[in-house]
């Protein structure tokens, strides 16, 4: 089977690695576009750190996404300008909602 090298991101780290070519990912995968930010799950958006037209820096907490009584930090990848939001504080999101854009 002939495997194709690909380069996956894991937090903050990237590595090589080599899958099947007729590997799919699973439906519901979102690839990963760091300049739009999704919901990772489902939750309540409980805090809201940042502001459209500001500007921030790769590793900035954008927001916290509260599951299952636990606090999940939403990060930028990338440092740019936080072009719009799409959430409200309170307001429960599904999993790859669009929850903000970076430019």
């Amino acid at each position: 089977m002939e495997k194709k090298e690909k380069i996956i991101s894991v937090d903050f780290d990237t590595y090589k690695t080599k899958v099947p070519e007729n590997s799919q990912l699973p439906v519901d995968t979102n690839l990963d576009n760091p300049y739009q930010i999704t919901a990772p799950i489902p939750g309540v958006i409980t805090k809201i750190f940042v502001k459209e037209k500001e500007n921030i820096s790769s590793g900035t907490v954008i927001m916290i996404l509260e599951a299952m009584k636990m606090r999940n930090r939403i990060y930028s990848k990338i440092e740019g300008e936080i072009k719009k939001i799409y959430v409200k504080e309170g307001e429960r999101v599904v999993k790859n909602q669009k929850l903000c854009e970076i430019e």
